[in-house]
């Protein structure tokens, strides 16, 4: 599945926005319980009638507040990000597929988790994977303009596709063998090593560790695939 090798960086930020407020946890769930009606409705309306971009415009205005309002970077990736998907919509530079229908009503189940306040890993996990779905999206709209543009620059979309410029092989069955014989043996001892740290109070067993994860690193390197290195 090409979404599965599609691994953008979800370390990256949106840039500051003037006047953004951010709101406890318990004050932002109760901000996304209020504005979700207007969402739900908003979202009824352009599934009616898919041609109307002033129905995702409005989508994108209530997104904005809730990214402004975030209380972690997580929440005010997901709608930046949301909103830039909402925008490459209205725009014409992705079509309303089923599809991407079905990744809007996701964005609606998300503030229902949110405005209950369920468990944080469980949803931090729960908003990257749609927020990776989006992205992927988005890395098809070949467009600059915009949120959508100025999103697909800052996470390099373009590049993680196959055929971009980070494109690559997969490795051969014999590489696979051989990388993962030779990472076996190099995880054992980073597991010692990480032993006589923590259970033998010895700080001083980190340095090697260091040295040994960046040899890691280099065997990963021999397989070629940059989501790895």
């Amino acid at each position: 599945d090409e979404l599965d090798l599609f691994q953008p960086d979800l370390d990256v930020r949106p840039p500051r926005r003037d006047g953004a407020v951010k709101r406890s946890d318990a004050e932002y769930a109760a901000a996304v319980k209020t504005l979700r009606p207007a969402f739900q409705a908003t979202l009824l309306n352009w599934l009616r009638d898919s041609a109307n971009s002033q129905h995702l415009n409005d989508l994108g205005t209530l997104l904005e507040r809730l990214r402004d309002e975030a209380p972690s970077p997580v929440f005010e990736q997901h709608f930046w990000v949301a909103g830039g998907y909402l925008d490459a919509l209205a725009g014409g530079t992705l079509e309303p597929s089923n599809e991407r229908k079905r990744l809007l009503a996701r964005i609606e189940q998300e503030l229902k988790k949110i405005a209950e306040g369920g468990d944080k890993r469980t949803l931090r996990n729960s908003v990257e994977s749609l927020s990776k779905a989006m992205l992927y999206e988005l890395a098809h709209a070949r467009t600059a303009a915009g949120r959508a543009g100025e999103i697909r620059r800052a996470f390099e979309l373009e590049a993680l596709l196959p055929g971009g410029e980070a494109d690559y092989e997969l490795p051969t069955p014999e590489a696979l063998r051989s990388v993962a014989e030779a990472l076996g043996a190099e995880i054992t001892q980073a597991q010692d090593l990480l032993s006589t740290c923590f259970e033998g109070g010895d700080a001083a067993s980190l340095e090697p560790l260091a040295t040994l994860l960046k040899r890691m690193s280099g065997t990963l390197s021999m397989l070629n695939i940059a989501v790895l290195k």
